[in-house]
């Protein structure tokens, strides 16, 4: 377990790095630390036994801008396995105020047709949804809108992606699956193909 003395001061460090970026940010939300560790079991009735440990760090923060009466707010987070990885924090604290800034003065658009980018932490959301969509119970049951659509073109073909499970310290990294399979590198789409 982690040492909470040093939960504490990486809280603090976040709140006086956003606090004194710019006199723009009025003020935070509070920072919120969340460390999580656990234990991922598997056990059938050969008595075969897999087993893993499992530590998560999470630091959240939101953030409140102010320019004369308009006043916006911001939310990001950084999760990380190895709570070390917390050591350099205030690039994470100088974008979170500086995008909590640039919202200030932002106005709506016309309705329109245009192209979009999504940041990282929305595109993630986006295939959230697709992997939910072409897990095996939900084709099964045809409960999915690409029940039918395996070997079929989804996206561009520039498109590819990758499940890797081997990833040092990654987040989703795990040796086996719910039910017990060793899990490898695979394609889920590969040149925009549900594969």
């Amino acid at each position: 377990y982690n040492d909470i003395n040093n939960i504490i001061n990486i809280c603090k460090k976040c709140e006086y790095n956003i606090r004194n970026y710019s006199n723009k940010i009025m003020d935070t939300e509070g920072t919120n630390f969340v460390n999580t560790n656990s234990y991922k079991l598997y056990l059938n009735n050969n008595d075969y036994l897999l087993g893993y440990c499992n530590t998560e760090n999470n630091l959240l923060c939101s953030v409140i801008s102010k320019n004369n009466n308009e006043m916006q707010s911001c939310f990001d987070y950084l999760n990380y396995r190895n709570i070390k990885d917390f050591d350099n924090i205030e690039i994470f604290c100088k974008k979170l105020s500086n995008n909590c800034i640039q919202k200030l003065g932002s106005k709506k658009i016309k309705s329109d047709k245009k192209s979009v980018i999504f940041i990282n932490k929305t595109s993630y959301t986006i295939f959230e949804h697709l992997l939910e969509a072409i897990m095996g119970n939900n084709v099964y049951n045809n409960s999915t809108f690409l029940s039918n659509k395996l070997n079929k073109i989804l996206f561009k073909n520039n498109i590819d992606i990758i499940e890797d499970p081997n990833i040092i310290k990654g987040i989703g990294s795990c040796y086996f699956d719910s039910e017990g399979v060793k899990k490898t590198k695979k394609y889920i789409v590969k040149n925009g193909i549900l594969v």
